[in-house]
């Protein structure tokens, strides 16, 4: 039975204006949760604080803990982020200002804002999801489920973990999941919809009943994806089996291109592949492989630029760049152990991090190093583009989120216990 996660309280902050909203890619941190939430989500009030494993009622902590997770608005105004102490956090990039914070139950893992910026969803480790409206910061809908959480591109349907690596899909409106799927041990691994919100790809790590056979799943929505009645989702969802691939090595990350029609996958043993994104099964002739060295115990850093011309995949050798145009990889960039890759908007620069303290940004097409950004603790787990493209944010295992300028590499500011200027 599905255990509604109810807020007990939910007291506005005093009403500040927001700069626009919208979305730009999240990070995905997920965690097994193994408590069910019986009321997660609280703005501030006048309660005492309290410890972060019972922190119903209270305000959000002051002691602003290490980030986890961070997500854009369209404009790149504001910063949503997600700390360890289970804290959601709102910041005015322009000025460092903290706009809104509200508490969650427990550690917050994923944060990500709806395409059209009306809403923040963030999840936290108590399986507890909670829908944000932003201004002010007040809690619309709690749901029973935790990340990696992903906004279908309309901003209609929301993709959650739930019990067992089971895959919800939630309406706005709506505290029961409209449809769910069975799904293995893929808590961690990232989802991603494809560009016309027809399609969601999970790749799953681990699957029991093959042995050495792991599986691809891909979700599909049948007929019109704005026909979004209950019955409607729950007859139209079905599953797109790219099951019983053979390979040795367990898939971590799956990636749409920008246009739809591929599908990037790895590792396919030492290689990552790019196939038909339609296809019901998979055979050799419809594979293009990328050789690489891939870490299994992480997800395989995928980055797609925005055109679709490139597909980068890192490795632990360096970082492969695919053609679409020669279905070949047209170059490598030196640069080791990378986990995460991140295109910005113009499709000119590539950022990529990983298990070291240092950040590269590369002009691709040119196949040279155009910044090196330094002084990340314990490795990068997340890269992204502000949407105008002049501004990087970078987020490392210690938690400090930090924002470059693009262009001449300086640390604009630093975001941990409180924003500090990067001069």
């Amino acid at each position: 039975m599905l255990t509604q996660c109810r807020p007990r309280h939910g007291i506005a902050l005093p009403e500040k204006n927001l700069p626009g909203v919208a979305v730009l890619a999240s990070l995905a941190l997920a965690h097994l949760a193994i408590l069910v939430c019986a009321g997660c989500a609280a703005t501030q009030s006048n309660r005492e604080p309290v410890g972060p494993r019972n922190r119903l009622g209270a305000s959000p902590s002051s002691s602003r803990a290490a980030i986890n997770c961070a997500d854009w608005n369209p404009e790149g105004t504001v910063l949503a982020t997600g700390d360890r102490e289970g804290t959601v956090r709102l910041w005015n990039v322009h000025d460092g200002s903290e706009v809104a914070a509200a508490a969650h139950r427990g550690e917050v893992v994923s944060v990500e804002w709806s395409p059209d910026g009306s809403l923040v969803a963030s999840a936290d480790e108590t399986e507890c999801i909670v829908l944000w409206d932003t201004s002010p910061l007040t809690p619309r809908r709690t749901l029973a489920g935790f990340g990696s959480l992903r906004w279908r591109p309309d901003g209609r349907v929301l993709v959650s973990r739930g019990p067992r690596g089971s895959i919800r899909f939630w309406t706005v409106d709506s505290p029961t999941p409209l449809a769910e799927f069975t799904g293995y041990t893929a808590h961690r691994t990232p989802l991603d919809w494809s560009p016309d919100g027809r399609r969601l790809a999970e790749a799953d790590p681990v699957h029991p009943q093959f042995g050495d056979w792991h599986e691809l799943r891909v979700y599909v929505l049948r007929g019109d994806p704005g026909g979004l009645g209950a019955d409607g989702l729950k007859n139209s969802v079905a599953l797109q089996d790219f099951s019983k691939v053979p390979g040795r090595r367990p898939f971590t990350a799956a990636a749409f291109s920008p246009d739809g029609t591929s599908l990037a996958v790895a590792p396919w043993d030492d290689s990552a592949v790019v196939v038909p994104a339609d296809r019901k099964t998979t055979k050799t002739s419809d594979l293009s492989k990328i050789s690489g060295s891939f870490d299994s115990d992480s997800p395989a850093a995928l980055a797609w630029s925005p055109d679709g011309a490139w597909l980068a995949v890192g490795t632990t050798t360096d970082i492969a760049v695919w053609s679409s145009d020669t279905r070949q990889v047209a170059f490598r960039l030196d640069h080791k152990d990378t986990a995460e890759l991140a295109w910005d908007p113009s499709g000119t620069n590539l950022a990529s991090g990983g298990l070291g303290e240092t950040v590269h940004v590369w002009k691709a097409e040119e196949r040279t190093l155009h910044i090196s950004l330094e002084g990340h603790s314990l490795g990068v787990i997340h890269l992204s583009w502000s949407p105008s493209g002049q501004t990087l944010s970078t987020l490392d295992a210690g938690g400090k989120l930090r924002l470059w300028d693009a262009n001449d590499g300086r640390l604009l500011k630093v975001l941990n216990s409180a924003w500090t200027s990067g001069n």
